[in-house]
């Protein structure tokens, strides 16, 4: 299998050294062999060369199974952050117009009779204006925001967005929609109606269209009663952000992009945070549950549980970075996970 990591930015090479180490336990105990790049698409490389995305590294990347991504340097380059100008012509290199995030709880022990637990998904349409989705749309000039208006609202981009809802909510057995509408008008923009009433034609959902700010507060206070969220960007981008103060902060998530036909890059949340570099103190929790996921993707689903279930069980035992409130460093984190591997392949 075909893997590319690009580890990027700040702690992102400690965080791919990480994966490095557990793809190489899940080879010793499965069957599974890995074929990894380690592509280098970082702030420093791009000083040296002036390249922003060799047409060896795209070639490269088109032809992997999957592509995990580190965090990126928000150094402004050319009046612009060097993640949104790398993200935006990377996403668009490899056609990718769907941003997902997916919400869990992380409290394995949860009482579900006082507590209900949430699992969200949210998806947006992100048409050739990856990594600016990561930005407030004031931060555009004028020319960026008519273009950005002109991509989210036309139907060649809501289309992809309404095949990959419908395929989500056919294989996670999802049936709450709720679709926020960006206008103040009940009705809000017709394209996005259309998508909601066409969602509506299957029984078995209940859709209903929220403003932004009913979505934000309902995800705050009852998130349990959300299922899955669809959205234009920037606002999905923004619940993403939101969200990851329930999960338990950025070092535990990451995101999707991908088309209609699914994912093809699994970015970590972490930030660069390059104040931290070779201080064992980046959270690797976020970048593991990305591999469990690249490997759902690619149909080894009990190879992910197993990742996923290690997860679990790091933060209840108390297994966290000092983000969370731990004590225990990167490399800890990661040996914590490979002896789960061990333990489950005996």
């Amino acid at each position: 299998m075909k893997f590319a990591f690009i580890p990027g930015d700040g702690v992102g090479i400690e965080l791919g050294e990480e994966l490095h180490k557990i793809c190489g336990a899940l080879a010793n105990y499965t069957n599974i062999k890995f074929d990894i790049s380690e592509v280098d698409l970082s702030l420093t490389r791009f000083r040296e060369t002036g390249v922003l995305l060799p047409e060896t590294v795209k070639d490269m990347l088109t032809g992997a199974s999957a592509i995990w991504a580190g965090p990126f340097s928000e150094a402004q380059e050319g009046g612009r952050s060097y993640n949104g100008r790398l993200m935006k012509s990377l996403l668009t290199a490899l056609d990718c117009t769907i941003h997902c995030r997916h919400l869990t709880d992380f409290n394995p022990n949860i009482d579900t009779v006082k507590y209900k637990p949430f699992d969200v998904f949210i998806i947006q349409n992100s048409p050739n204006l990856a990594g600016e989705t990561h930005h407030f749309v004031s931060r555009l000039n004028h020319a960026e925001r008519v273009e950005h208006q002109i991509n989210i609202w036309s139907e060649s981009a809501l289309k992809p967005l309404l095949e990959y809802a419908q395929n989500i909510i056919e294989q996670q057995k999802r049936k709450k929609i709720v679709i926020v509408n960006p206008s103040m008008e009940p009705e809000g923009n017709q394209l996005v109606s259309d998508l909601a009433r066409q969602l509506a034609e299957n029984d078995e959902l209940t859709v209903k269209m929220f403003t932004a700010e009913r979505v934000v507060y309902t995800l705050l206070q009852r998130p349990h009663e959300l299922d899955m969220i669809i959205s234009v960007a920037p606002f999905g981008s923004i619940l993403s952000r939101v969200g990851s103060f329930l999960e338990g902060g950025l070092g535990l998530g990451f995101v999707t992009y991908g088309d209609q036909d699914g994912d093809k890059i699994y970015q970590v949340l972490h930030p660069a945070s390059t104040g931290y570099v070779g201080k064992d103190a980046a959270n690797p929790l976020g970048a593991v549950r990305a591999l469990a996921a690249i490997l759902k993707q690619i149909k080894r689903p009990g190879l992910a549980k197993i990742l996923a279930d290690a997860v679990f069980q790091a933060l209840d035992a108390g297994w966290s970075t000092r983000d969370m409130g731990g004590s225990m460093g990167t490399t800890e984190i990661g040996d914590f996970i490979c002896a789960k591997l061990a333990e489950s392949a005996q």
